[in-house]
This record gives C-alpha cells, sequence and structure tokens, in this order.
C-alpha cells in the first residue's frame, strides 16, 4: 500500500512539473509550411505580430505565450512568430497593416484557415493570458463555418426566399465584418410583407440594418411587428440602431444629401437628443450637422455650425457639474433595471473629444490667427475635460501656430511621456520630430 500511495505521489509530482513547464508551442516554420502543417493537423494557423517599434508591447507577448496556461492555444491553431523584418514579416504587414496610422508596423495577431484565407484579426498585445486563446478559438470558430461563397450561390439559387441559408450568411459576414448590403433589396423584394410577422423573418430584416427613410425601414419600424422588435435582446437592438444611424449617415455624406442628415440627426432613434433640455436641442442639432458639414467638405457651413455649438454649448460646460450629471443619470438607470451603453465612459471625455475634434479641423483647413486663437480655446478646455494624448498634441500644436513656443514645447514633452505611459511607443518616435521643429523654430512644426 505505502508503495502504491508513493508511485501516485511521483507521477502527480511528474504531471504537475510537466503542466508547470508548458507552454504554447512556437513553430520555427515560414509561413508557407507552416499553414500545410495547419492542414494536415486540422488546425487554424496563427501568426503572432512582433512590433518594429514597441517593445513593451513584444515583451508582453512573449509573457502571455510563454505563461503555462498558453499551452492551450495549440488544440486550436499552429502558432508561428516570424522575425520582425524578416521575409515573412514584411509581406505580412505589405499586405494586413496598410493603414497609414501604422507607419508600416505591426502588432498582435494574424489568423488564417488552411487556405490562407485571413479569418480574423487582433490588434493588441494583451497581457490577459486567456487573450489569444480566446481570439484563436473564435477564429477557429470562424473558420469551420460554411464556405460564405457557396451559401451566397445557394441563397440567389433560392430567389432569397431560404431563411435559414439566409441567416448562415449573416452570421458568417457579422463574424468576418463582412458587409450585407448586397443581401437587402433582394430580400426585400422575394419576401412578402406579411412574412415579417415570423420572428425569423423579421430578426433577418433587423441585421441587415435597412437605411433610414427606406422601404425596408419603413417594415422594420411598422407598428405591426413591434412584438418581433421587442423579442430582440435588448444589447442586440442597441447594435441595430447604432448601424442603421451608421449606414444612413454614410449614404447622407456619400450623396451630400443634406435632407437625409437633418432625418437622421431629428429620427426619434437618434439618442443625441433623446434627454436633452428642449432650450439645447436647436445647439446640439448644430453640432451634429457640423460634423456632416466638414465630411462633405462645406466648409462655410461647418465653421459657422462648429463656432456656435462648441462656444455657445460645449465650453459653458464644467467639467465637475458634467460628470456629477452623467453619474446621476446611471445611477438612475440602474434602480430602474435599465440597460445603459456607457456604463465605464465619463460625459467629460466625450464632449472632450467634440471640442478636440472642432479644434483639429480648425487647426487643419485654416491658418487665420482668429480661427486658430479660437481654436487653442477649445483645446485647452479639452485638455480640462480629457487629457488625453490626441487632445495634448493639438494643444501642442495649436499653441506653436499661434506663437507659445516655449508652451508648445511644453505640452510635447507632456505628450512623449504620456504615450511611453501608456507603452504607444510606436507613436513616439513621429512626436520627438515635432519636438525637434519646434526647439528649432520651423515654420510648421508637424509634418
Amino acid at each position: 500500500m505505502k508503495f502504491s500511495l508513493s508511485v501516485f505521489v511521483c507521477l502527480l509530482t511528474l504531471l504537475n512539473l510537466q503542466q508547470a513547464n508548458a507552454q504554447a508551442v512556437i513553430e520555427k516554420l515560414s509561413f508557407a509550411n507552416a499553414l500545410i502543417k495547419a492542414g494536415v493537423e486540422g488546425k487554424i494557423l496563427m501568426v503572432v505580430m512582433d512590433s518594429r517599434l514597441n517593445k513593451q508591447a513584444n515583451k508582453t507577448t512573449s509573457e502571455v505565450l510563454y505563461n503555462p496556461a498558453a499551452f492551450t492555444i495549440n488544440k486550436q491553431a499552429v502558432i508561428i512568430r516570424p522575425v520582425v523584418s524578416g521575409t515573412d514579416w514584411e509581406e505580412l504587414v505589405s499586405k494586413y497593416y496598410q493603414d497609414p496610422n501604422l507607419k508600416s508596423d505591426a502588432i498582435g495577431g494574424l489568423f488564417f484557415n488552411a487556405g490562407g484565407e485571413l479569418v480574423h484579426r487582433y490588434f493588441f498585445a494583451s497581457n490577459k493570458l486567456n487573450a489569444f486563446f480566446n481570439q484563436a478559438f473564435l477564429a477557429k470558430r470562424i473558420a469551420d463555418m460554411p464556405n460564405e461563397k457557396v451559401l451566397a450561390d445557394s441563397l440567389k439559387s433560392s430567389g432569397y426566399t431560404n431563411i435559414n441559408l439566409l441567416s448562415q450568411l449573416l452570421t458568417i459576414r457579422r463574424e468576418r465584418s463582412q458587409t450585407t448590403d448586397d443581401l437587402l433589396e433582394s430580400f426585400i423584394s422575394a419576401t412578402p410583407v406579411d412574412s415579417f410577422k415570423s420572428f425569423r423573418y423579421f430578426q433577418a430584416l433587423a441585421r441587415l440594418y435597412p437605411i433610414l427613410h427606406t422601404r425596408a425601414d419603413s417594415i422594420l419600424r411598422s407598428s405591426n411587428f413591434s412584438t418581433n422588435w421587442n423579442m430582440l435582446e435588448i444589447n442586440e437592438r442597441a447594435d441595430i440602431f447604432h448601424n442603421i444611424n451608421n449606414k444612413t449617415s454614410e449614404k447622407a455624406v456619400a450623396e451630400k444629401d443634406y435632407a437625409l442628415a437633418r432625418y437622421l440627426i431629428d429620427s426619434t432613434d437618434n439618442n443625441n437628443l433623446g434627454n436633452v433640455p428642449e432650450k439645447d436641442k436647436p445647439l446640439l442639432r448644430a453640432g451634429l450637422m457640423s460634423n456632416f458639414y466638414s465630411r462633405v467638405n462645406d466648409t462655410a457651413a461647418y465653421i459657422l455650425s462648429a463656432i456656435d455649438y462648441a462656444d455657445n454649448y460645449l465650453m459653458k460646460l464644467k467639467v465637475d457639474s458634467v460628470n456629477k450629471a452623467f453619474a446621476k443619470s446611471i445611477e438612475a438607470l440602474k434602480k430602474r433595471g435599465k440597460p445603459f451603453v456607457y456604463k465605464n465612459d465619463e460625459a467629460a471625455a466625450r464632449y472632450g473629444s467634440q471640442l478636440n475634434f472642432n479644434a483639429w479641423q480648425f487647426y487643419k483647413m485654416t491658418d487665420d490667427t482668429l480661427l486658430l486663437l479660437k481654436a487653442l480655446g477649445w483645446i485647452k478646455r479639452a485638455v480640462e475635460f480629457n487629457a488625453t494624448p490626441e487632445a495634448l498634441g493639438a494643444y501642442a500644436l495649436l499653441l506653436y501656430n499661434t506663437g507659445n513656443r516655449a508652451k508648445a514645447i511644453n505640452n510635447e514633452k507632456k505628450l512623449i511621456r504620456k504615450l511611453k505611459n501608456l507603452n504607444r511607443y510606436n507613436e513616439v518616435p513621429k512626436c520627438e520630430r515635432i519636438l525637434a521643429r519646434m526647439k528649432s523654430s520651423a515654420e510648421k512644426a508637424d509634418e
């Protein structure tokens, strides 16, 4: 009995040692060979992309991958970690990291099916032990879904009447952040209106996000189908409203449709005006329209509406009172059991962001001293509301362009320190170049 117990203890100790030494297996394979291995093993390929500039992010990624818990990722994926500036790394960066803000750098992970198709991506260097596993699990689920093209062709062959095929196709495209706009008109044309009394048909229509003021939108909002609307989960309703408003906004901008832009702003579903005192609504409408004017390059209308909104509304708000009012409204929603979206956000941060946006637009569009001084006042208040790196950067540049070189240099130094504290090292070189030009009294400080 003693021998058996001692053997059991030895085995248990050995097992614990093996688990303690376990970590994610990172293959020393090329991208092409790793894809072959993933196909043979029925897995996805996870490519961990290190940053050329952000060494801290790379260190964080290593700590996660070499943690004992990380070996579970290999159940879903073959993992490779290309050498920074190596052939595979450069090719992947040139193909999948073309955002100009990334400056040809990389971070996070890319996930491919065995056929080499990118099915998912992860843009962060997280210190959470399960972060990469969760992303790999999601990517594997997406990769295992039915072929999107086959589903789309089958749905078309059915005359867009097969609700099962449509639901599957919607799920795949939502998971992959792909458009569903090509399905809406065909689905609406092929479907009798009475069919939307069925929850599945109604839900499919809602998930297609019909643009405001269209036939599909009128069906979605019909009182005949309000029971189905109430059956949707609250979070999904919020997501539907958000996407409908975004699509409507994009259409209004693309077609320079001023009437549609105003209709969107005045829509009863536009929460921007939902709980605002009546006296403030004209100013908030001006603020919302100013964003539209900016996007359609109507400079004269933008300047007038931005000044009206910023000077007569945003600049009169006090940071403490805004946050107190926001906290009070959140508590009221909690007591009533109502959901709320901005539970981790502060109203002051949102108002500061709006001031920052308008100040930055003025900085980009004009050299007029009076308008730049007005923008300087806005950005100063934006920093008081919420001293984000974006606000500090705009503040420093506006100070420089309005003649306050010493204060501009001081704020640019603050910005660089803040970026380093936030591990945003890839943005530091540009700010250091701006600082050098400020110190040399260059005509323009920014690039």
